[in-house]
């Protein structure tokens, strides 16, 4: 446990995030100042939560992540950005989908270029 004492998971993020360490580590609670390494003391812990949390979120994080950042607090930071950079080029590739898709919008708008080129004709 960490020196701040226990602190209970306070976002449904980091709700899900302390259910997936405490499965993994075998306990029945951790809060968001814990640290995986002084829980686990074990490098497998890590590899095992990342899978979990690509499983769960459909994202990879890096295993330095828990280096840089052993809690769920500030793994749910991460997993949030994380998050919201998929989201943002998920929508990007889906605009850039329908600017390329050939169809009735190009048809029903007359100033489209390939009306103006059919006008011309």
């Amino acid at each position: 446990m960490s020196d701040l004492g226990f602190v209970p998971p306070s976002t449904p993020l980091e709700e899900r995030l302390a259910e997936i360490w405490a499965r993994v580590l075998r306990l029945e609670r951790v809060g968001i100042h814990d640290n995986l390494h002084a829980l686990s003391g074990r490098p497998s812990t890590a590899t095992k939560v990342l899978r979990q949390v690509r499983e769960t979120f459909g994202i990879e994080l890096s295993p330095d992540s828990f280096f840089e950042q052993p809690t769920i607090a500030g793994q749910a930071v991460i997993i949030a950005q994380s998050l919201a950079e998929k989201m943002e080029r998920e929508a990007e590739a889906q605009a850039l989908a329908e600017l390329r898709e050939p169809g009735d919008k190009a048809r029903e708008c007359p100033t489209a270029p390939s009306n103006i080129e059919k006008g011309r004709q």
